[in-house]
């Protein structure tokens, strides 16, 4: 592989990438900033592995397009993650198009992101820059991307606090969006990688689950797994094998199930027993113990619950509800997308049409979203056997405004398990 140099130029059968800085080299790839024809910035990369001579070169192909799919056509994903517009073998070029080598290498093309804060820094800065509620919210966000990808079956693999980024939104009532990041060797959940039993998984070390050190393919659990080390660092700002670290013997620490809180975990601030609880068993070597990414994030949203809004970035103006010229409420989940302009009841039949859970639904009336002197607001049906959450808070008599990107869903009374996921935007 013959590394890039800025001006050099890649093609693709859609596009043409010219490299304009080298920005990290990496055990798989190393990864470029570079433009488009158009001068669009892209995160461009190009992959050490697989070559063609491996069995699975051609395999590889068909398992990345489906990976990056389900993260584009998923409701909630297609905004929490970084996917690659495009993978393609492609030879280097020269400023002036010729080819500075006879072989081909694989790229991946991504958006650009720039400005976001990652959990690495907040970390990092310590309580004095980002205070609890924060963290909290933080959280709480990073645990709703992480249940969404487990959802669409796919596993991150290499989660670590760096490829956690958190954008500051003060339009929406939790403050932050969540995105994750470095996802081109994710797996997914329901089909065996193609490099399976050729070729190791990635992973990070003091962030590998115990699957990593066996030598097995990680599942959902083992990202459960590095999510509670990474919720442990912000919420208790301590890692939980940091006595272990910079020894040789952290497999062996890990897989024992030897880490520093053996007598419950030193948080820096208010949290329920129960999401102490849930930490605990999540840093289990045995992966039948760890609970569910949705268990977390369910607990965390009961904390953001009780600590109310966080404190919001200054902002000129108020943000208003809703746009003056919006008039249309849209709700969009995995199935597809339902438009109205006026007050409308939410039945299980008309939720068919955007949610593949909907037959978690009431048939008369899940709930109600209403148009009233301008503002949208949404409102619980009564009696439902499953309860109506806005933003993941469950819904009570009265009426609660609508923000573009709020999420509905619904949320079993007795199990506590979330489904039919739904965004709300809205048009002119």
């Amino acid at each position: 592989m013959i590394p890039l140099n800025p001006g050099d130029t890649v093609r693709s059968r859609a596009h043409t990438y010219t490299i304009l800085k080298e920005v990290n080299k990496g055990g798989f790839a190393d990864s470029y900033k570079a433009k488009d024809e158009t001068g669009q910035t892209i995160f461009f990369k190009q992959s050490k592995s697989p070559g063609k001579l491996v069995p699975w070169f051609e395999d590889y192909f068909g398992y990345e397009d489906e990976l990056n799919r389900r993260l584009r056509s998923h409701s909630v994903l297609r905004n929490a993650t970084i996917y690659a517009n495009e993978v393609f073998l492609a030879k280097p070029c020269g400023p002036d198009g010729t080819p500075r080598s006879r072989h081909e290498s694989i790229y991946q093309a991504f958006p650009f992101v720039e400005g976001n804060i990652n959990l690495g820094d907040m970390i990092d800065r310590g309580f004095s820059s980002f205070d609890w509620e924060r963290r909290v919210y933080a959280c709480a966000v990073f645990a709703f991307a992480l249940r969404n990808l487990h959802d669409a079956n796919v596993v991150h693999c290499d989660l670590k606090p760096e490829n956690v980024q958190i954008r500051e939104d003060p339009t929406i009532g939790m403050r932050y969006r969540p995105l994750l990041i470095d996802m081109d060797w994710s797996i997914l959940s329901d089909r065996q990688a193609p490099w399976h039993g050729q070729q190791g998984y990635v992973g990070t070390a003091g962030y590998m689950s115990p699957e990593h050190m066996r030598g097995e393919a990680p599942e959902k659990a083992s990202d459960v797994f590095t999510a509670a080390i990474i919720l442990c660092q912000l919420l208790a700002d301590r890692h939980p094998f940091a006595s272990s670290l910079d020894g040789d013997d952290l497999n062996d620490v890990v897989l024992s199930g030897r880490h520093d809180f053996r007598d419950g975990i030193p948080f820096r601030g208010a949290v329920s027993p129960r999401l102490g609880d849930l930490l605990l068993k999540a840093l289990s070597p045995e992966k039948r113990e760890r609970p569910s990414m949705a268990d977390i994030h369910g607990e965390l949203m009961e904390m953001c619950k009780a600590l109310g809004r966080p404190s919001p970035m200054p902002e000129p103006s108020p943000v208003p509800l809703v746009p003056p010229t919006a008039r249309r409420l849209v709700l969009e989940g995995d199935a597809g997308a339902f438009s109205t302009g006026a007050t409308f009841r939410m039945d299980q039949r008309t939720l068919q049409r955007v949610s593949l859970q909907a037959r978690f639904a009431d048939k008369d009336n899940q709930f109600t979203v209403r148009l009233t002197d301008g503002v949208w607001s949404v409102a619980a049906g009564q009696d439902t056997a499953n309860a109506t959450t806005l933003n993941g808070t469950v819904l009570e008599d009265d009426p609660a405004p609508l923000r573009t990107g709020d999420v509905i869903a619904l949320r079993g009374r007795a199990s506590g398990k979330t489904a039919m996921e739904i965004r709300v935007t809205f048009q002119p």
